[in-house]
């Protein structure tokens, strides 16, 4: 029997919705984080998606491990969730999870269930 079996719906449910909230608050203080690196252009929303790779970027590449590494550190310091977000799979994968703050977001999900 498998967790999902023992575990109830409502039980999930709440857990996944844990992890929702988790994740939207890593991404929104990774933006606020990338704001305060490029403090001479127009501070990004932490609320809509922003693109991470090609012409749109809106940081450049060590600005983006920044952001990561930031991401990181935050579930593990702030909801003591270790995870590696810059990992070997995440780096293997054929469409990068970081692409953009919606691609990141789904990644992680599909991580931490």
């Amino acid at each position: 029997m498998t967790l999902e079996d023992k575990l109830t719906k409502d039980a999930i449910d709440t857990i996944n919705a844990d992890h929702q909230r988790i994740v939207a608050s890593v991404i929104s203080e990774g933006i606020t984080l990338i704001n305060e690196m490029r403090p001479d252009q127009p501070p990004l929303d932490p609320d809509k998606d922003h693109v991470f790779l090609g012409d749109q970027a809106v940081v450049e590449s060590m600005g983006l491990v920044t952001y990561l590494n930031a991401v990181e550190g935050l579930l593990n310091s702030k909801h003591r969730i270790g995870m590696d977000v810059i990992s070997e799979k995440a780096m293997s994968m054929r469409t990068s999870p970081f692409l953009s703050t919606s691609t990141l977001r789904k990644y992680l999900l599909q991580e931490l269930s």
